[in-house]
């Protein structure tokens, strides 16, 4: 990592400093409260490290990915490669994901983004521009 690297996930040590809980905390007690299956409420638990959970939590990693991917569409928009590698190699091992299944995938969830918002399910769409042609009346636009 260099000077201008941004170090995505670190949402959650911004949350503990100022707030002394984070969002991933708050959702698992949330979730425990409301009865969510253990899973679930471990999943969120370990959310912003599931790494470090021992055993590590597959699950846990998921949402921690989701997060993170969440967190980098926000930035100026990347190629799929780029995006994919700017998640942690550390959580991909983990996870055992396979970087170029990924990067060919994202196009197609930035499509299923632009379908929801042109059906009225999402307000905006952040389109990182799929290799299939968009069906026909479908209007994707850059956040």
């Amino acid at each position: 990592m260099q000077d201008g690297d941004i170090l995505y996930g670190g949402r959650w040590e911004r949350e503990k400093r100022l707030l002394g809980f984070s969002g991933a905390q708050l959702t698992a007690a949330l979730a425990r409260r409301w009865r969510f299956p253990d899973s679930i409420v471990r999943a969120l638990e370990t959310a912003e490290d599931p790494v470090a959970a021992v055993p590590c939590c597959r699950l846990g990693g998921i949402v921690h990915v989701a997060m993170l991917l969440a967190e980098i569409g926000l930035e100026e928009p990347k190629s799929p490669a780029d995006t994919i590698a700017s998640l942690p190699e550390e959580i991909k091992r983990a996870l055992q994901l396979d970087s170029a299944w990924l990067a060919e995938l994202l196009p197609l969830v930035a499509l299923w983004m632009c379908l929801c918002a042109d059906a009225g399910l999402a307000k905006t769409c952040v389109s990182i521009r799929p290799k299939r042609k968009a069906p026909r009346g479908l209007s994707c636009v850059r956040a």
